[in-house]
């Protein structure tokens, strides 16, 4: 056969009938199962949206995070950027001191390349 030849005609797939399904997958199992009913009736998956929404109402504040999570999405994280390509970093935003007692000293930009040790404030 020539080095531009195949053995398949124009238009012609290689393999019409595309990659063989799984017969499971752990998504397929999990929904099968969060289906399933307890001796009430009630879909698991209904019971355990109750567990959430009650104990949000309780004030779990890992409950109320996760359903607004699902609901409206992971809320966008901000970063910043000098034009040399630093990312700039707030001290206070990491550790949660935005109320004065922490004000980080000298340059807040850390270089995205890895810095020399002996530049490094943190270890001299």
């Amino acid at each position: 056969m020539a080095e531009n030849q195949t053995s398949f005609k124009p238009g012609q797939s290689g393999n019409p009938n595309g990659r063989p399904k799984r017969e499971w997958t752990w998504a397929g199992l999990l929904e099968e199962a969060m289906e399933e009913q307890d001796e009430t009736g009630e879909s698991y998956k209904k019971i355990i949206v109750r567990k959430a929404r009650t104990l949000g109402i309780k004030g779990d504040m890992t409950a109320i995070k996760e359903i607004m999570n699902r609901m409206d999405g992971m809320p966008k994280q901000a970063m910043d950027m000098d034009m040399s390509g630093n990312v700039i970093i707030d001290i206070g935003d990491i550790i949660g001191l935005k109320d004065g007692r922490h004000k980080p000293e000298g340059d807040s930009t850390v270089p995205t390349e890895a810095k020399d040790s002996t530049t490094d404030p943190v270890q001299s």
